[in-house]
């Protein structure tokens, strides 16, 4: 049921709206009668997908859209580098909001991974912040906060431990800078087998929720393009880091078991906001995929929150 009582309707309904540069992306929305819209973006090497599970339980009363980021999923992939650059996300993020929900008003944006730091992004940028009710952030820091918390509070003894614990645990990030690596990776069959293996074995991921052939073919495709993601917005944080600040409310969501954004990185976001709520979560990186219930229940209650507010 919906917030007027009605029955949701939760079927899925696709259209493309055109983004930054004239590319085209793919955008789903289920429920589209609702009160409120909930925005869920996705991260790295995912596409719309990974929300399916969480998505069907907020559908049941709220407005859901998600959408293939660039270089992901059905949507176009950009030329070059600088087509994954932050700025031309946000017009991205602009068009889908504008395209699915036409009057003033504003989305509940969620954000996973790379669609938490894109979050962190939209919700700092005058351009798209006005159409923005709250933000709950997942396994993804605001990147310029990251630059400054392993250049500045990395040098404090206290921090020393703690930037050495994150450096570690984000090898991978030095991997995507190499020009041939990451994309030969995916695209070969060790990446094929690699994958669902990380997210049963090491994930805690169902089996009814990893990838089937098809979508595993489409995974190799997003995780080579989306490694623009990386080095078209990393380099730049870490060098010159200027954190924004946003008086959008944010939830932020800590996974305790994360393997790639350790707690402490996850906090480093906590100066950036006016009005900050953090949720402690015992679960791995995916938890869209592993907790659909708890990321769904969490969403909720932070949207009637604000509400009661």
């Amino acid at each position: 049921m919906d917030d007027a009582g009605n029955p949701a309707d939760t079927a899925v309904e696709q259209q493309t709206v055109i983004g930054a540069g004239g590319l085209p992306i793919a955008v789903y929305e289920r429920n589209r009668g609702a009160a409120q819209t909930v925005l869920l973006v996705h991260g790295y090497p995912d596409n719309h997908s990974v929300w399916d599970p969480v998505a069907e339980i907020l559908a049941e009363r709220f407005h859901v859209v998600t959408y293939d980021v660039r270089g992901a999923g059905a949507s176009g992939v950009p030329d070059g580098t600088r087509g994954y650059r932050l700025d031309r996300l946000t017009d991205d993020v602009a068009a889908v909001i504008a395209a699915t929900l036409p009057d003033d008003r504003r989305v509940h944006l969620v954000g996973h991974d790379w669609g938490s730091v894109q979050g962190w992004h939209f919700v700092g940028d005058a351009r798209v912040a006005a159409r923005i009710a709250s933000f709950t952030s997942m396994s993804g820091p605001q990147l310029d906060a990251v630059g400054d918390f392993l250049r500045r509070r990395g040098t404090a003894p206290p921090s020393v431990a703690t930037a050495a614990y994150q450096a570690a645990k984000s090898w991978y990030v030095g991997m995507f800078q190499l020009p041939a690596l990451a994309p030969a990776f995916w695209r070969s069959p060790l990446g094929r087998r690699a994958w669902p293996r990380v997210l049963e074995q090491v994930e805690g991921v169902p089996a009814e929720r990893l990838p089937d052939a098809d979508a595993l073919t489409r995974t190799q495709a997003d995780g080579a393009n989306g490694v623009g993601l990386y080095r078209a917005n990393v380099p730049a944080a870490m060098r010159s880091p200027r954190p924004p600040h946003t008086s959008v409310p944010v939830q932020l969501v800590v996974a305790e078991k994360d393997r790639y954004v350790s707690p402490a990185m996850a906090l480093c976001v906590a100066p950036l906001a006016d009005e900050l709520v953090v949720v402690r979560v015992d679960g791995g990186h995916w938890l869209p995929l592993t907790r659909p219930e708890r990321v769904a229940e969490l969403i909720t209650e932070h949207i009637d929150r604000l509400d009661r507010s």
